[in-house]
């Protein structure tokens, strides 16, 4: 159970962020089809660092805000405050609708190279460089840089968050991304990449939550080299009431050289699709790929690229955020149409004990160490079918429970293709002439 412990040292090592500045929220409601109202528009202000700029010129001699801090107290929620090019170490408080532009708005983060950026780096040990205590805030185009704190923060007292566009890197993690889902938070066109500060609580991650997040939406980020997870849902246990994740969805991400790209605990309705996620060589601390732990439920994997994950590419357990056994606490994980070669261990690991609690179908699992897809004893009446696993160094196919399944197992297996498998008869050699 390396792949478990390590990811969970690299998080309790460093504190839950308990001691972070976000309130805990009441439940609330997700609507997954309502759009944040957009408050109405106030005047723009702008903010140099040398305290002249107009709207349109940050070279004008025109006397204006010199800290994003006092541009954002002084505008009127739903105006835009546009920050010229400059370093501003502020950790900036947000508490009404506004949108905040960098000098790099709109401008894709995860493949600008930066120049003339409005930089901001939070002095303030767990504070975040952005801390976002309203709904409905945008931040577009900055760079976050070295902060003794989250790149961003928001709270799980509001939602309707936009984060794009930005640089974020060298931070204690990128995004404290925790929100009540009243509206749909949007996460993209993000560089996140080596938030490993050990200044402040929960170093090495891209995106984090575990104050409750609903409704939120990451797609389209680069998310690179965090010494523990690229995207980690979670909970603090002493966080009440008990939110979790619900309505997470994670697209369209590069993930390249993270220690885990995915762990997923205390969470319902999370989707992971359509990701591209590799490392170059395999030689970090040996974690799963994407981790699913207890508890969860609904959570479907699909048509995700692992490439050399350094435990098994895709593992499903029992176990909570601290090791502890939670038998039957994870259910409903649809594993689809991922393509896992090149683990350090199984491609598809399976322990789970709830019946029928991981349906695997589609997916191709070839040239990994240990086996192709891996089901163990204490697994039952889960169906497997339609996967090709070949080239896999003990088995192709490997199924340790017993039962009055697939070739005396607890599970049904069909339509498999792979050369070995144990017991025999779960994935079947393809035809060649």
């Amino acid at each position: 159970m390396r792949h478990l412990r390590t990811v969970v040292a690299g998080v309790l090592a460093t504190g839950l962020m308990i001691g972070l500045p976000v309130a805990v929220a009441g439940s609330a409601s997700a609507d997954f089809t309502k759009s944040p109202p957009p408050p109405p528009p106030g005047p723009s202000v702008v903010v140099d660092k040398d305290g002249f700029a107009t709207v349109s010129n940050c070279g004008a001699a025109v006397a204006t805000f010199s800290t994003i801090q006092a541009g954002v107290n002084a505008a009127a929620s739903g105006a835009t405050v546009k920050v010229c090019p400059g370093t501003y170490p502020e950790s900036v408080i947000v508490n009404k609708p506004l949108t905040i532009q960098g000098a790099q708005v709109g401008v894709d983060g995860r493949t600008r190279v930066p120049s003339s950026e409005s930089i901001v780096t939070s002095p303030t040990v767990d504070a975040g460089g952005f801390i976002l205590a309203a709904d409905n805030i945008t931040i577009d185009g900055f760079e976050l840089l070295n902060g003794s704190g989250p790149g961003v923060t928001t709270n799980n007292d509001h939602s309707g968050y936009k984060v794009q566009n930005n640089i974020i890197t060298g931070n204690v993690m990128g995004v404290y991304a925790n929100s009540n889902g009243t509206y749909q938070s949007v996460i993209q066109l993000n560089g996140i990449h080596d938030n490993n500060n050990g200044a402040g609580s929960a170093p090495g991650n891209g995106i984090y939550e575990d104050q409750g997040t609903r409704n939120l939406l990451i797609q389209n980020n680069v998310i690179s080299n965090e010494t523990n997870t690229g995207v980690l849902l979670f909970q603090v246990p002493t966080a009440a009431p008990k939110l979790g994740a619900f309505g997470v969805t994670i697209s369209t991400n590069t993930m390249q050289n993270d220690i885990t790209f995915v762990a997923i605990w205390d969470s319902t309705n999370v989707t992971v699709n359509n990701n591209t996620m590799s490392n170059s060589p395999i030689n970090l601390a040996g974690n799963s790929g994407i981790f699913i732990g207890a508890p969860s439920s609904n959570t479907q994997i699909n048509s995700n690229t692992i490439f050399q994950a350094d435990f098994s590419g895709i593992a499903v357990r029992d176990n909570d955020a601290y090791g502890n056994p939670q038998p039957g606490a994870t259910t409903g994980v649809i594993l689809q149409n991922n393509t896992i070669t090149g683990a350090g261990n199984h491609g598809i690991d399976v322990t789970a004990q709830a019946p029928g609690a991981v349906r695997t179908s589609g997916n191709q699992s070839k040239n990994n160490a240990g086996n192709g897809i891996f089901y163990s004893s204490v697994t039952n009446n889960n169906t497997i079918n339609g996967n090709t696993a070949t080239g896999n160094g003990v088995f192709d196919c490997q199924d340790l429970s017993h039962g009055s399944g697939t070739s005396g197992t607890a599970n049904s297996w069909s339509s498999n293709t792979g050369n070995t498998s144990s017991p025999a008869g779960l994935c079947v050699r393809a035809f060649t002439k």
